[in-house]
């Protein structure tokens, strides 16, 4: 079979980059995370979200092309854990095609959400990365063929090997990132809201609110008025530990379910 041309350009040009990021934020295969909810007992849970960011934490970046089509990442992301992680819709430099973020544990298929997401941000392609064999980094990436429906999906995550164990964890929802507001407040809501805490002049709220917009553009921060009333959410989350010897037969069983609806192709780096 003949090589991809979008693969080929993808690891040539970002391959660098998922590799460094991979061996700054994915820790090595470590079976004492287990919490043991295979067992009689109740399972422990890791609640302190310095233990949780250390051994779960994710990173991740838009995927950008220039207007001469190299690709290049754009602002990384991080902390984030599961599916709590928001990778940047914007790029500073070209146009966003797609998106890299990493997976903490052995195993780097994407899970519903990141499918789901990666569709919805109309998304040429996705890719994920790791540790697999001898802690390895190892990243692998996924090209759409055609719009789906999620459904399919469901039996790829019922693999034929039982993981070796789970870890029980608190999964906190990020809180809205500045571009987030933006979508969703107007200038004039910007104004009222925030007008107090950046004291811009104007005519009208909405020539306040515009001036308002601008400034959080360029800084890429939420106003502090935003978290005098916001309080955090979450909820208990699993994910399944795998060990690095089951990792490359879970990859290949992973690409050859996806197949039907991904080019698939995964590499060590």
């Amino acid at each position: 079979m003949a090589p991809n041309p979008l693969f080929e350009q993808v690891f040539e040009e970002l391959g660098p980059e998922f590799k460094k990021l991979i061996e700054r934020k994915v820790g090595k295969y470590d079976p004492a995370l287990d919490t043991g909810e295979d067992s009689d007992d109740e399972p422990e849970e890791m609640l302190d979200t310095w233990d949780i960011e250390r051994y779960l934490g994710e990173v991740g970046a838009p995927i950008c092309a220039d207007e001469k089509g190299r690709l290049h990442l754009g602002d990384v992301s991080e902390p984030c854990v599961g599916a709590g992680c928001r990778i940047s819709k914007k790029c500073k430099v070209g146009r966003k095609v797609g998106s890299f973020h990493t997976h903490p544990l052995v195993g780097v298929w994407p899970s519903p959400q990141d499918i789901s997401t990666s569709a919805y941000e109309n998304e040429t392609f996705f890719c994920i990365g790791g540790r697999l064999v001898d802690d390895k980094p190892y990243a692998a990436c996924y090209i759409p063929k055609g719009p789906f429906y999620m459904d399919p999906f469901h039996p790829l995550f019922s693999f034929s090997e039982e993981p070796e164990g789970h870890i029980r964890f608190w999964r906190e929802s990020p809180p809205p990132e500045a571009e987030d507001l933006l979508e969703i407040m107007s200038d004039g809501d910007l104004a009222r809201e925030y007008g107090d805490e950046f004291e811009v002049e104007g005519e009208t709220d909405e020539e306040r609110g515009a001036k308002i917009r601008q400034l959080i553009e360029e800084s890429g921060d939420m106003p502090d008025g935003f978290f005098e009333n916001y309080e955090s959410e979450g909820e208990m989350d699993t994910l399944e530990l795998y060990s690095p010897s089951q990792g490359e037969r879970l990859m290949d069983e992973a690409f050859r379910r996806l197949a039907m609806f991904f080019k698939t192709e995964g590499r060590y780096l």
